[in-house]
């Protein structure tokens, strides 16, 4: 008795366990994204996709235009050298070009750190331009930066500053220096600038192209993720295919929906026949 009891309890569990197995089966089928489908409900969608791509491509470029303020870059360059004297012959051999190569880190380093360099700049940026005030060293670290170009024996420097006359002065103050602190701090080389800085009338950024193209990606992506969203938790039913697929139950006749207008006649004829009646029962009285 017992072995049976437990035979029916285990036959139980294994039915119940198919059954859910089978409803987690069918839970997943209808739970499939098929990509066709995603591309209908996308290009279903399409207008307003596009216009939400060029609301947050406009909001982008007005953003960019209002609250972002350009700044500009002044840039000098300045060719360096290790021998004097072939500099001023005007012929430089293949040593002295790899000793220059190896010289140029040397001097970014002392450009970078010469506090010397930073007086001489300063002196500069007063005496030639004296309306520029208030400028802290710390300021001006932030401002500049030296660096080499790749296997030449030039050095760059690039001023960023949100006014571009600043930018240009401090550009300019810097190529004046820089021949001078190479010779005062190495004694075995030179420096010639061979550009000077110039006005900016650009600014480098913010890139008004490259944020509004952001703006409407991001929009277009934003837009499709809530069409897609609301597509799948969307839980009605709207034909009778969808009912077909949720259950696997074909549909064998559908109840039409009948117009407001015909119930209206029905109400309007029940309505004149009771006013008729009425009407019947007190002339009776009055008889």
């Amino acid at each position: 008795m017992f072995f049976v009891k437990y035979g029916i309890i285990m036959l139980r569990y294994r039915l119940s366990s198919n059954e859910k197995l089978k409803r987690a089966s069918e839970m997943d089928k209808q739970q499939e994204i098929s990509v066709p489908e995603v591309l209908r409900r996308l290009r279903a969608n399409a207008i307003w996709i596009l216009l939400a791509g060029v609301i947050f491509c406009i909001g982008s470029i007005v953003i960019t235009k209002l609250f972002i303020t350009p700044v500009y870059e002044s840039t000098a360059s300045v060719y360096v050298y290790t021998n004097p004297d072939a500099q001023s012959e005007g012929s430089i051999s293949d040593s002295d070009l790899t000793a220059a190569k190896n010289f140029l880190k040397s001097c970014e380093n002392i450009l970078t750190n010469s506090d010397y360099a930073q007086e001489e700049i300063f002196e500069y940026l007063e005496e030639n331009y004296p309306h520029i005030k208030n400028l802290s060293v710390k300021q001006l670290e932030k401002m500049v930066e030296i660096k080499s170009v790749t296997d030449t024996q030039i050095l760059t420097v690039s001023v960023k500053s949100t006014n571009p006359r600043l930018a240009k002065a401090v550009a300019e103050a810097y190529a004046d220096t820089i021949p001078k602190e190479i010779v005062r701090a190495t004694r075995v080389g030179g420096a010639t600038v061979f550009e000077y800085a110039k006005l900016p009338e650009e600014p480098i950024s913010p890139s008004l192209v490259k944020n509004a193209a952001i703006g409407f990606l991001i929009g277009i992506v934003l837009m499709a993720g809530i069409v897609l969203i609301r597509w799948l938790c969307d839980s009605t039913i709207y034909t009778a295919g969808d009912v077909e697929e949720l259950t696997d139950v074909p549909v064998i006749a559908n109840i039409p929906d009948f117009p407001a207008s015909s119930g209206d006649v029905h109400t309007h004829k029940w309505n004149t026949e009771d006013k008729e009646n009425e009407e019947s029962r007190q002339y009776e009285k009055k008889r």
